[in-house]
């Protein structure tokens, strides 16, 4: 079968995609499960390490940036950014899985990352917002995807029948429900979670964007910059007015008629609506 020829948005046929691409990467992923198993091993002492953050930080199999960077080295050779970093990790592990308290959480720990390592004393300038969504999909794998480019999460997610955006980490989420969905709960053992977490960049890589065959290298960074360039893929409109009938009522006319207005320009696809932002 040409799986090249599947609509991905179909449970049967991303089952089809799925099983076709079971076997690929198997040297990332290996790396990426001795990787975690390390990480999940290590007793509170060993997160404080100096050792453990370089290698959490900037030697991380998740995934490779395309570019390099702002370095964190500033902050975590800092032992009181190390242990306060630590202790933070423990909020989302209060709440449950699949929870918004969690993404909550999760987003709330970003931020204070950020706040934390732009502080002048580090001398980090910029947001490290690459850096720190491996780092924490390093140590929740189970909310993660490997995907950590705004725009392949959405065209990933566009192809599997997901419409609509949110934050990242809803992003994510949503992503590995869909997967759910058609595959069942991923396993409890890391080569389960890290195959399920691995899953939407391999069908990105094979079906989506095929050119980008080197090893995964997302960069949240260098895609803000590049964000005027953004490819962006029209799903059918009769696939969006399927989707929101399953979420609702909207006639069918309107949605139309807003599909046509965000695609009139060229470049530039949005709305300008009446009421409130």
């Amino acid at each position: 079968m040409n799986h090249e020829n599947l609509d991905r948005s179909k449970d049967d046929d991303l089952k089809q995609a799925c099983e076709a691409i079971r076997e690929s990467r198997s040297e990332w992923k290996a790396k990426i499960v001795t990787f975690l198993r390390d990480v999940q091993n290590s007793d509170e002492e060993t997160r404080v390490s100096l050792e453990f953050q370089r290698k959490l930080w900037n030697e991380n199999p998740i995934s490779q940036p395309a570019r390099q960077g702002p370095k964190v080295d500033g902050a975590i050779e800092d032992e009181e950014f190390r242990r306060w970093f630590v202790q933070r990790l423990k909020e989302p592990e209060r709440s449950a899985e699949n929870t918004e308290e969690r993404l909550n959480a999760l987003a709330t720990l970003e931020q204070d990352v950020f706040d934390q390592m732009t502080n002048s004393q580090y001398g980090i300038g910029e947001k490290p917002q690459f850096k720190t969504a491996r780092a924490l999909a390093a140590l929740y794998p189970r909310d993660f995807t490997t995907m950590f480019t705004q725009k392949g999460r959405r065209q990933i997610a566009a192809k599997l029948g997901i419409f609509g955006s949110g934050r990242s980490f809803e992003e994510h989420k949503n992503i590995l429900k869909r997967l759910e969905k058609v595959l069942g709960p991923a396993g409890n053992d890391l080569e389960s979670v890290v195959e399920r977490m691995c899953l939407p960049w391999i069908l990105y890589e094979k079906f989506i964007n095929p050119k980008n065959s080197d090893a995964p290298n997302s960069d949240e960074e260098t895609e803000q910059a590049d964000t005027e360039q953004a490819t962006m893929t029209r799903a059918p409109l009769a696939d969006i007015q399927a989707a929101i009938r399953k979420e609702g009522y909207f006639p069918a006319e309107r949605i139309a008629q807003l599909d046509a207005g965000l695609w009139a320009n060229e470049r530039r696809h949005f709305a300008v609506l009446t009421g409130l932002s």
